[in-house]
C-alpha cells in the first residue's frame, strides 16, 4: 500500500492480513507502522518493494517517482494507480477501486454508504450554523516549518464540509507561511494537526509565528488542533 489513505482503507475493509508493506506516511491505524516500509510515497524504493514479493501494489497518482513504478511493473508486479482527489466523491471512488482490486466489492459499497450516512448527520449540524467562519489550515513539517493550505487540498475540502470558508483562496496547494499574507487572510479560526501544534511549541509557539498573533484567531486564541 503506497499512501496513508490506501493502507487505512485496507484495514477498514478488514483485509490487512494481505498487506506485506506500506510507505512511511501510513501511520494509521497504529498496526500499520509495524509493517515493513518502502520509503515515502513520492520516493519509493524499488528494491524495498520487490524484496517483499508483492503480487499487487496499490498507489495514488501522486506516488512515484514514475520510473520506480515502471520498474516494479517490469518485474511482473501488478501496479494499480488510483486518482487522489481531495473530495467526498474522490474518496469514495478510491475506496471502491481498492475494494474491487481486493475482490471485496460489497464491503467497499458498505463503507461508502456509511460515509453518506455520516455526511447526512453532519449536514444536520451544518444547517444550524448561522455564520461561516474563515478558517486557515496550517501544516507543520517534521522540522516545524509551517505551510498554509490554499485550495484543492484535503484540508480545504474538510473546511468546506464543516461549514467554514477557507481563509486562503489565492493559490492551490501549500505555501510557506508569510506574515503579510497571514495578516491579510485574517482568519477567524486556525486549524492544524495536533502533532503540528506540538512541533511549533504549542499554542504559545504558534502565536509567535509570523503574523499569527495579529489575526482575529490569534487575538482570540481560537486554535483547533486535531488528530
Amino acid at each position: 500500500a503506497i499512501g496513508a489513505g490506501i493502507a487505512e482503507t485496507i484495514y477498514v475493509l478488514k483485509a490487512e492480513a494481505r498487506l506485506v508493506g506500506v510507505d512511511t506516511s501510513s501511520n494509521y491505524p497504529e498496526a500499520a507502522t509495524s509493517l515493513p516500509q518502502v520509503g515515502y510515497r513520492k520516493s519509493i524504493a524499488v528494491e524495498g518493494v520487490l524484496a517483499l514479493r508483492p503480487t499487487l501494489v496499490i498507489a495514488t497518482d501522486d506516488s512515484g517517482p514514475p520510473l520506480a513504478l515502471e520498474q516494479i511493473r517490469a518485474a511482473g508486479v501488478t501496479v494499480l494507480i488510483l486518482k487522489d482527489e481531495p473530495s467526498v466523491a474522490g474518496a469514495k471512488q478510491k475506496i471502491l477501486g481498492i475494494a474491487k482490486a481486493l475482490a471485496l466489492d460489497s464491503r467497499g459499497s458498505d463503507l461508502t454508504r456509511g460515509i453518506d450516512r455520516d455526511l447526512a448527520t453532519a449536514r444536520v449540524y451544518y444547517t444550524r450554523i448561522t455564520t461561516r467562519p474563515k478558517v486557515m489550515f496550517l501544516y507543520s513539517s517534521t522540522q516545524g516549518a509551517l505551510t498554509v493550505s490554499g485550495t484543492g487540498t484535503a484540508a480545504d475540502a474538510m473546511i468546506r464540509l464543516a461549514g467554514g470558508v477557507n481563509a486562503v483562496n489565492g493559490y492551490s496547494g501549500y505555501k510557506p507561511i508569510n506574515a503579510e499574507s497571514v495578516a491579510a487572510a485574517n482568519p477567524d479560526v486556525i486549524a492544524l494537526l495536533d502533532r503540528g501544534l506540538t512541533a511549533v511549541g504549542g499554542l504559545e509557539g504558534l502565536l509567535s509565528s509570523p503574523g499569527i498573533a495579529a489575526t482575529k484567531a490569534g487575538k482570540a486564541r481560537r486554535v483547533v488542533a486535531f488528530d
